[in-house]
Order: C-alpha cells, then sequence, then structure tokens
C-alpha cells in the first residue's frame, strides 16, 4: 500500500469525523426544539442536513479514495417508500451505497438498520441519531416494539422512508461463515460461498407492517458483491485500503446487476435486484 494512497485514507477518516462531529455539534443543535414543537419540519431540515453529509462522505470516496460505482439492474425510483434487502460482506457496504443512492434514489430517505452499540459513537454516532436511524438490539421482543415505534412514527410524518436491512444480521468472516455453515448442515441446507444464510423474522415484520400501513411501494434486493482485494472494516478505508479489480476471485453468490466501486479500475458490486 502507498503512501499517498495511506494519506488519502487518513484525510478521508478525518474529514468523515470533523464533518459528522462538527455538523451534529454547530448545526443541527438549534433546530432541537423543533423536534416538539413542528416535529415534521424537524424531519425534513434533519433528513437534508444529514443527506447532505452523506453526499459529503460519498463525494470523499470518489474524489479522494478514487472510488468508481457502476450501477446495474432496477434503479430505484426517488421518494419511493421501499425496503432494501443486501447482503452484508463487509462493514462497510451501506456507504458504498449512497453513491448509488445519490444518482439513483433518495439518500435523505434512507433510514438503515444497525446495531444499537453504534449510536455511540462521538460525531457519526450522534449523527445517524439525528437522521433517526433504526438501532436494534438484536432480541426480538424489544427490537419488534422499536421497530413498530419507528415506522408508526415516519408513517404519521407522511415520510417517503427507504429503508436498508441486512437480513444477515452482521458482516461476512472466517467466524461468521463458520456459524452460517454449522446452521447449514444442521437443517441439510446449501452453504454459500459468498453470503451468510439470513434472518427471516424482521425483514417478513418490516414489509408486513409497512405494507399494512400503506408504506411500501417496493422491495429491492441488492447484492454487494467484490472482484478482489477490499477493506472488511473502517480501519483499512482509513489506511487507504480500497476494493480492487482484475483478478478473479470475490464476487457475490446470488442476486442479478450490479454497483461497483473501486479504484484504479478496481471495483465492488452490488446488484439492484427486484
Amino acid at each position: 500500500m502507498g503512501v499517498i494512497q495511506k494519506i488519502c485514507g487518513f484525510t478521508f477518516g478525518v474529514g468523515l469525523f470533523l464533518g459528522s462531529f462538527l455538523g451534529i455539534v454547530f448545526l443541527t443543535t438549534p433546530f432541537l426544539p423543533l423536534m416538539i414543537l413542528k416535529p415534521k419540519w424537524y424531519r425534513q431540515i434533519l433528513d437534508e442536513m444529514v443527506g447532505s453529509w452523506e453526499v459529503f462522505a460519498a463525494g470523499m470516496l470518489e474524489l479522494i479514495l478514487g472510488i468508481k460505482v457502476v450501477v446495474t439492474g432496477d434503479a430505484i425510483r426517488p421518494n419511493e417508500r421501499s425496503l432494501i434487502v443486501m447482503n452484508h460482506r463487509t462493514r462497510l457496504d451501506w456507504m458504498y451505497l449512497w453513491s448509488c443512492l445519490i444518482r439513483y434514489g433518495s439518500l435523505k430517505n434512507e433510514k438503515i438498520i444497525l446495531k444499537s452499540p453504534l449510536k455511540h459513537i462521538p460525531g457519526a454516532g450522534w449523527a445517524m441519531q439525528c437522521a433517526a436511524y433504526i438501532f436494534i438490539n438484536r432480541k426480538w421482543e424489544t427490537d419488534k416494539t422499536i421497530l413498530t415505534t419507528i415506522l408508526n412514527y415516519f408513517r404519521d410524518l407522511g415520510h417517503n422512508t427507504m429503508i436498508l436491512i441486512f437480513p444477515e444480521g452482521t458482516d461476512l468472516t472466517e467466524r461468521t461463515k463458520k456459524k452460517s455453515d454449522e446452521f447449514a448442515e444442521k437443517n441439510n441446507w446449501e452453504k454459500y460461498d459468498h453470503v451468510l444464510h439470513p434472518r427471516t423474522t424482521g425483514f417478513t415484520f418490516l414489509a408486513e407492517l409497512m405494507r399494512k400501513d400503506g408504506m411500501l411501494d417496493a422491495i429491492y434486493d441488492i447484492t454487494v458483491g467484490y472482484p478482489y482485494s477490499f477493506p472488511q472494516n473502517e480501519t483499512g478505508l482509513f489506511f487507504g485500503e480500497i476494493p480492487k479489480e482484475g483478478v478473479k476471485g470475490g464476487g457475490a453468490a446470488r442476486g442479478g446487476g450490479g454497483v461497483g466501486a473501486a479504484r484504479g479500475g478496481g471495483g465492488v458490486g452490488m446488484p439492484e435486484g427486484e
């Protein structure tokens, strides 16, 4: 990994942190009273602010780290109330998706379902809370209440919500793949190479509740795949490690179409399904 790549990665990390930390402290704080006085105004303003920060982050990915995004499959229609189902190859897949949503969807309306501890990250975690991202504890009785409450909130506001869920529950690593394979053997199911066996409870509940409340115009099945070397987590990206293309390997096990991201002719693939 070259020195320039490391400098670019460091610049990206610092820019991401300062943008989220300073933005949440100085830009969003004055609007907090609207959360009670004018909830709909508050949601619209905060969505615009956080959406602008996400565009900034995606811009740094493309301009500083040189990531390129290629989309195939059905384009996501702007301002559509939808549920996006995506595999979780690395801990960074959701960030690459931003480059796609800027051009083909409505990035400011995207709400990601994440693990609860992430909301405590200084700067970024606070921004995600202001954006009304959905934080779950992975305990169904508790999470069911959380999902119901947040969906009722969006419904009452008339919000065109686009929810991103990772049915696998975690990113693909040697440890998680081993657990997935053991689960497949126990149930006499097929083993996958590049995805984990998904958990269906959360997705089924969301789809049924959104449909019942008239909040579901479409379900998108997106598969992200990486042709070759790629960072597994934030640390790798901050040190300038980026997806590369040109050597066989990586890729996604299922889904059609694709979104690609890479530097120097490299790529990440995210097939957008139907």
